[in-house]
């Protein structure tokens, strides 16, 4: 038993340095990326599945429509982001409630995810404790990006109920694309 530890320990330090993956550079940075590209993964492509018929449909009177919703996450992604790289929103008109066509919505939805993810991966973990302003107040940068990150998880939870309420099947409960 001795002798077999032994020879396997002695083939994990003989491996080349190359079999094994170097440590990310930005390990926090990194998993917040990874969370928010899954979530926005699923916004982005339920914004696409969804019939353009639908787009104005409403569960009840007094919620969003899924334009609405797509719309409003979009126009998040630019506040939140911002917010997180300390300069004012790039965005230059709400999509929520002015924008009801799916193809313009996708549009919009896939250039604030791009905004998002460039601020993602331009804060390295060092800068995620740096403050910036938040209204009147002052806030860790980590904070706007992981707001982001979880307002994308409560929005997908709604646009699911969408899918579930027209009989379609939401794209994080869809089959894994073959590879």
């Amino acid at each position: 038993m001795k002798r077999n530890l032994i020879v396997v320990l002695l083939a994990v330090l003989a491996a080349p340095a190359s079999a094994q993956a170097p440590p990310a550079a930005n390990p926090m940075s990194a998993a917040l990326l990874r969370s928010f590209g899954s979530v926005s993964d699923f916004v982005v492509r339920s914004a696409e599945q969804f019939p353009a018929e639908k787009y104005s449909a409403k569960a009840v009177p007094e919620v969003r429509s899924f334009a609405e919703e797509i719309g409003h996450v979009a126009d998040a992604h630019y506040f939140f982001c911002a917010r997180a790289r300390g300069e004012a929103s790039p965005q230059t008109q709400q999509a929520e409630g002015k924008i009801t066509d799916k193809t313009q919505l996708v549009t919009r939805l896939k250039e604030s995810v791009a905004y998002c993810r460039s601020v993602y991966e331009s804060t390295p973990d060092a800068a995620l404790s740096e403050t910036v302003a938040a209204g009147t107040n002052r806030v860790v940068k980590l904070a706007p990006l992981t707001n982001n990150t979880a307002h994308d998880n409560e929005h997908y939870g709604k646009i699911v109920m969408y899918f579930r309420l027209n009989g379609l099947v939401p794209p994080s409960s869809q089959p894994a694309p073959s590879r």
